[in-house]
């Protein structure tokens, strides 16, 4: 029968079928975060046995999702055509050990079968430490407890931060029980990666010549990004005058440094005034 996709999570089998709804056995309709928050929430639910689901939406960045209850499906049964919705059959649930206390959404793999992170060092107020790296974690769900605290951080964090030089962070707030499973991105960056201001201005180019002769005395200390006509980054030597549009054109005395290297401190140079 639905032959197009097969979805397998980890408590569950589901087929679906795109640009496809099922009628008449709609039990309720909610915004869902994804696709697959959509089918867990579905599997959380006994009597759940279907779902339609509405791609996200590019305004809220949310989906339509609508359980169905219903008996046995077939071709014969009343799927519609409907672009931008995924039809997916609850096929077979995977029976596993609810931990104590737990039950329906919240007696799932990721709820009772998590890994625990509970080193001190992980916590946000930790410094650098040893400056671990979690690149020897493998896909699978985590906890965050006891000394690492009791979850992972949803905003940029300093640098040497939970023992190591760029701390991640989750993009994003944690989900409700609701909402179920979500994607979010995990980040590793400091705050001069994603906060920084924007000088973009095409007569900042180091090829653009005197024009209107600007003065940056009215930027405040923070970090700041060349983008667009400005260019990629300020320059790291030393520019003749009248260029990127003023007399003495300023620029960076050092290299730009790699990620490894972090943070680093450079001297701002502005070209000298010819005798």
């Amino acid at each position: 029968m639905f032959t197009e996709h097969a979805t397998c999570t980890n408590s569950a089998l589901f087929k679906t079928r795109e640009n496809t709804r099922l009628n008449g056995h709609v039990v309720k309709q909610f915004q869902s975060p994804s696709f697959m928050s959509c089918n867990h929430w579905c599997l959380g639910n006994s009597w759940c046995t279907s779902t339609n689901f509405r791609e996200l939406s590019e305004v809220n960045k949310k989906g339509i999702c609508e359980p169905n209850k219903h008996g046995y499906v077939d071709q014969n049964t009343n799927l519609d055509d409907e672009k931008g919705v995924t039809f997916s059959l609850l096929v077979k649930r995977h029976h596993l050990p609810c931990a104590a206390g737990l039950t329906g959404p919240l007696c799932q793999y990721e709820c009772n079968q998590q890994k625990i992170l509970n080193d001190s060092d992980r916590h946000s107020d930790f410094g650098r430490g040893d400056r671990k790296c979690d690149n020897h974690l493998t896909e699978d769900w985590y906890r965050f407890s006891a000394g690492a605290g009791t979850s992972i951080p949803t905003h940029c964090l300093p640098h040497h931060r939970c023992g190591t030089d760029l701390p991640g962070w989750m993009d994003g707030a944690h989900p409700t029980v609701d909402e179920g499973v979500v994607s979010r991105k995990v980040c590793f960056h400091g705050y001069e990666c994603n906060q920084h201001k924007i000088l973009n201005d095409s007569d900042r180019h180091s090829d653009f010549g005197r024009g209107d002769r600007k003065c940056d005395n009215h930027l405040t200390e923070d970090w700041y990004r060349f983008s667009a006509g400005a260019g990629t980054s300020i320059p790291t030597h030393c520019l003749p005058h009248h260029r990127c549009g003023t007399d003495l054109p300023g620029w960076m005395d050092g290299a730009h440094p790699t990620v490894d290297e972090g943070v680093v401190s450079r001297k701002l140079a502005t070209t000298p005034i010819s005798k």
